[in-house]
């Protein structure tokens, strides 16, 4: 399983023209990464971002599945972005599981 990091990483690039060197960076202020900008570079980018900036818990864990939900609904229109949501829910809520495991075994 990759690491959030990598995934987190991948779905920003995923948002970027090809060959873009500032992934990190909000495409909408990027001259040719604005020509990718849709649907699903939206959700992907929402998920990345909202992942990344708060702690692992169900609560984020159930937001991140309602961002993923339109992508569910159209994966066939937009199947890497429905792979890397999915991957990132996948290792979000393995993750999660791991942690309260451990929190379990240590009280």
């Amino acid at each position: 399983m990759r690491e959030l990091e990598e995934i987190f990483y991948d779905m920003q690039a995923y948002c970027h023209a090809p060959g873009c060197h500032d992934v990190t960076m909000c495409p909408k202020n990027h001259g040719e990464c604005i020509k990718k900008l849709d649907l699903d570079t939206a959700i992907i980018w929402d998920m990345a971002y909202y992942a990344e900036m708060h702690d692992l818990s169900y609560e984020t864990e159930s937001i991140l599945l309602a961002l993923f939900h339109p992508l569910q609904l159209h994966c066939d229109k937009y199947k890497e972005a429905h792979d890397l949501g999915l991957e990132l829910i996948q290792t979000y809520s393995q993750k999660l599981r791991d942690e309260k495991k451990k929190a379990n075994r240590q009280n």
